[in-house]
């Protein structure tokens, strides 16, 4: 089982157009509390709607343009609390700046609020470094328009509570989402006295002013890697907080390359971590009538009907339940992030019974060893499911972060309905340029196929067993003489690698021994393009393994005949 959102090479065009796409929508579950209207999303039927400059509704003159200029100390750089150097040579730094700076310009073009006016807008956006938009357009809403003093001395007190927040960066986050509430509570009284605003400078597009949204996302970067022993310590509600922001503005179209990068990254080790999974993620489900279909070593699958679409049921039924926990979060976030036609559509999760279960499409043909043997090997284009398994295979090693899938076999290839192989289980994936004490997960002969397992894995340190791009072309080259042979599992012998039918008779230091010995499976009999490609695979150094993408050309290069006449037809 396995799911979506892609990612694009790595380039940092802060103002420029994304090539991520929306992600599609999941509907929320009541157990996590829901968020707040969507950041950086056109109000719906129930948000605020823009207070539009009307002169036949309005009934507050205008008043007479002002001059002024703010002094120095009225507007403050907006980067204190993080490493030194100079603003210009960090781009998240550098947007933030900028938002800032046209915040700061609107003030002082407003012909609607007098000099004292501006003057408490600039001292509150030097307060509170989150939503600095919103709360200027909050207070000129209230002051020309409902001018109700009560409203206007609960912003102040607010204003002051959320004063304390400002050295600490990682607490503005973490009490965004109150920020956001206690603004959009104050509009939704003074809108009710008077609902259309005088101002069409500070009338915002969106529920959250743009601006808002990109230095949110911005300071978002900045506490993740300034702050990153407290950012990845967080825990229970704090984490869930900051989970929760980082997929909402992972979601945003517009988000470019380089910002969508390290978020995810983020989001991904947070998660892992503390084990909390976005709400975004979860299904709002009923009761279902659910089949079984596999009970496996980790989890058991069921079917089941969803929104009149069959769909496969992943449980876990591991008795280690934090651990487990963790696993499968990791597994959903990776998943709900990936989007590709050699990738099984990841649907969303149901919580429920104290766990977590993922929902993702169901795979008509099965695993593709089962595939081959029902329709027989003659009836197939191997080549072709191959070729589905190494694009799968490159477009998670393309991504910004690659991503490692780290348990790649047969049984995690998967056959589609129109004949597509497609890859599944990201439990112990990770992002290829993760740290272990980040992930909190240690990859150990237990969590993947040892018949798959590059040497080095197997063969090395304990204590730091980490799975990369280089082990994942390994088990590629194991997918491919596994569906060059006639059964199941690749077996090792004291003399050589070999396929054998049935259960492996051998136990596993056998294959120890064996790869200590530096054996690889016989590839004779395979024609000769084959045969280069499962070497270049299972090259001893890592390094001079072929990549997936070489992988894919080389395949796409092979004459269809060339690779049926390898394994006897």
């Amino acid at each position: 089982m396995s799911h979506h959102p892609p990612l694009a090479p790595q380039s940092f065009t802060p103002s420029g157009p994304s090539s991520h796409q929306p992600f599609p929508n999941t509907t929320h579950m009541s157990h996590h509390p829901p968020l707040a209207p969507q950041l950086f999303t056109p109000p719906g039927p129930s948000s605020h709607q823009p207070f539009q400059y009307n002169t036949h509704m309005s009934h507050h003159p205008p008043l007479a343009p002002q001059s002024f200029t703010p002094q120095a100390a009225i507007a403050p750089p907006i980067t204190p609390g993080f490493r030194s150097g100079p603003s210009d040579s960090d781009p998240w730094r550098r947007e933030l700046k900028k938002c800032h700076d046209n915040l700061v310009r609107k003030i002082e073009k407003s012909n609607e609020l007098t000099m004292e006016d501006r003057r408490i807008c600039f001292e509150y956006v030097n307060d509170v470094k989150a939503y600095q938009n919103l709360v200027v357009y909050t207070y000129a809403h209230i002051k020309c328009c409902t001018r109700d003093k009560r409203l206007l001395d609960e912003l102040k007190r607010k204003i002051t509570e959320w004063r304390g927040l400002h050295g600490d960066d990682l607490r503005i986050l973490r009490n965004h989402r109150t920020i956001r509430d206690s603004l959009e509570k104050l509009l939704d009284q003074s809108r009710a006295q008077c609902p259309v605003h005088v101002s069409v400078r500070f009338t915002p597009g969106h529920v959250v002013p743009h601006d808002d949204g990109i230095a949110l996302r911005n300071l978002l970067v900045l506490c993740g890697r300034d702050y990153e022993d407290e950012f990845y310590s967080l825990a229970n509600d704090r984490a869930q907080v900051i989970v929760d922001l980082l997929e909402e503005v992972l979601r945003h179209s517009s988000i470019d390359a380089a910002t969508h990068a390290r978020l995810l990254r983020y989001i991904i080790r947070l998660s892992r971590k503390s084990g909390r999974l976005p709400c975004q993620l979860l299904l709002n489900i009923g009761p279902l009538q659910m089949n079984l279909r596999a009970n496996g070593g980790s989890a058991i699958i069921y079917t089941a009907s969803y929104n009149n679409r069959f769909v496969a049921i992943k449980r876990s039924h591991l008795p280690r339940l934090n651990e487990c926990r963790k696993q499968f979060v990791s597994e959903a976030v990776i998943w709900s992030h990936l989007k590709h036609e050699n990738i099984v559509p990841f649907i969303g999760v149901i919580e429920k019974d104290h766990g977590l279960w993922l929902v993702s499409e169901w795979m008509h043909k099965g695993n593709v060893r089962a595939y081959i043997d029902s329709v027989g090997r003659g009836n197939c284009d191997l080549r072709h499911l191959a070729e589905g398994a190494v694009k799968g295979l490159s477009y998670l090693h393309a991504l910004n972060p690659p991503i490692v899938h780290g348990d790649l076999k047969g049984y995690n290839v998967l056959v589609d309905f129109h004949e597509n192989a497609c890859l599944v289980d990201f439990g112990i994936s990770h992002t290829d340029d993760s740290r272990p004490w980040l992930d909190s997960s240690k990859v150990g002969r237990q969590d993947a196929a040892l018949n798959w397992i590059a040497p080095e894995i197997i063969l090395g340190n304990a204590e730091s067993l980490r799975m990369t791009l280089e082990t994942d072309m390994y088990a590629f080259g194991c997918v491919l003489y596994e569906a060059s042979g006639d059964v199941l599992l690749l077996l090792l012998t004291s003399s050589r690698l070999q396929i054998y039918t049935g259960n492996t008779p051998f136990d596993k230091e056998n294959v120890i021994k064996c790869l200590e010995q530096m054996k690889r499976p016989s590839l004779r009999g395979l024609e000769e393009p084959i045969k280069k490609l499962i070497g270049e695979c299972w090259q001893d150094k890592p390094e001079k393994r072929t990549k997936a993408r070489d992988a894919d050309k080389a395949l796409r290069n092979m004459k269809k005949s060339q690779f049926l006449s390898s394994i006897g037809f």
